[in-house]
């Protein structure tokens, strides 16, 4: 009984440590900052979700009063926990030592009106003690203000009416609609297309591009679109006189930069529209449409460079070239850039899979690298 009463491996046992560093990973620290109200939350957390070990009690050293909080603790300042016996090997093995020095319960105080507890508890004046306070919960508004507030300026490009920030903080607000909803409103809706010439200008870079070289997602040489030329393209389409010229200008460039100006003037009508099939739709042409667009060719009802619009503005085209339109936007307005290689080939497999928009969008919206530009955009993602 003896033995069994001072085996520190089975008894419970105190352990000394040093508060645990945030991570150097920006998605750790964010999620510390975020989650945790105190050291003790993050202390908890830690041992519990990465070593599996609860903490039946927690102890820590203030140094000249001191207060611990998540991810700026003084230093010297030592954290004490108590584990149950069987942990004890597991925490000697992780390089921690079992404490001989355990403080007493600490006590607290007001200081100029302000307590010694650690954040989410306050000081009860009589009993010394620190009690769990009840977290206030933030509006709305506070939640959802800034978050819809970036959409408009992210998609929009200007800055929210009062009607539309209310509704959609409302509706984020009540469960009505979720973030990933709420993003979905706004690139499908009518000022997106009006403002914005993305869908058009990358499926006509993707349909030249993609199927000019005959390239593939598992192709090491696909060549995807980048932020600056897509951008130029997008302002510069406003300032055409008319639809059909800003829409040639842009074809005229791309297809010039693959090359097609200097294949497609050797080859005839027929094998010009051949072409189109296989590059722009990637599929052999159906006789009936075949036979129209060569007659229209060959009786100068269209030029080439016409006809190529008539085929990337085609409904055929625009189902082809969803899914990669899609992906593409989701980086040009969440994230703020083009997509990498391997984030589009992932992404775009994800939808060719069958992956619903909204599941889509809710891993754009919930991954490390929207959260972390929100943060420096000084918004705080809600949990």
């Amino acid at each position: 009984e003896s033995f069994c009463r001072n085996d520190p491996i089975l008894v419970e046992s105190w352990f000394a440590i040093e508060p645990i560093q945030c991570g150097g990973n920006p998605w750790e620290q964010l999620r510390e900052k975020r989650l945790f109200r105190d050291e003790r939350e993050r202390v908890e957390f830690w041992f519990l979700y990465y070593q599996n070990i609860e903490i039946l009690d927690y102890r820590e050293e203030q140094v000249y009063g001191a207060v611990c909080r998540a991810c700026s603790c003084p230093r010297g300042y030592k954290i004490y926990v108590l584990v149950e016996g069987h942990h004890y090997n597991d925490l000697i093995n992780l390089g921690w030592e079992p404490a001989t020095d355990v403080p007493e319960e600490p006590g607290c105080s007001i200081i100029k009106g302000e307590d010694t507890c650690p954040i989410g508890f306050s000081c009860n004046e009589s009993t010394h003690t620190c009690e769990t306070t009840k977290r206030q919960e933030q509006s709305c508004e506070e939640k959802y203000g800034c978050l819809v507030d970036r959409q408009y300026l992210d998609l929009l490009h200007r800055n929210s009416e009062l009607q539309g920030h209310e509704y959609y903080v409302g509706a984020l607000c009540s469960d009505e609609m979720t973030y990933s909803g709420l993003v979905n409103n706004f690139i499908t809706s009518k000022e997106f297309s009006l403002i914005n010439n993305y869908d058009f200008i990358l499926r006509s870079y993707f349909g030249i591009y993609n199927n000019q070289y005959k390239l593939r997602y598992d192709n090491s040489l696909y060549k995807l679109p980048d932020y600056e030329t897509i951008n130029y393209w997008n302002n510069k389409m406003e300032k055409f006189s008319s639809e059909k010229e800003s829409k040639l200008s842009v074809i005229n460039s791309f297809s010039a930069d693959a090359l097609w100006d200097k294949k497609t003037p050797e080859i005839s009508n027929s094998d010009f529209v051949d072409l189109l099939y296989k590059h722009i739709l990637g599929r052999a042409p159906e006789k009936a449409g075949y036979d129209y667009h060569l007659s229209n060719l060959e009786n100068n009802k269209i030029t080439r460079e016409e006809m190529l619009l008539v085929f990337i503005d085609s409904a055929e085209a625009k189902g082809k070239y969803a899914n990669q339109v899609l992906t593409e936007i989701s980086y040009f307005g969440l994230l703020g850039r083009a997509a990498e290689r391997d984030g589009f080939v992932y992404h775009t497999s994800r939808l060719d899979k069958g992956t619903d928009r909204s599941k889509f969008l809710d891993s754009f919206v919930n991954s490390p690298k929207y959260i972390g530009r929100l943060d420096k955009l000084s918004c705080t993602f809600p949990h």
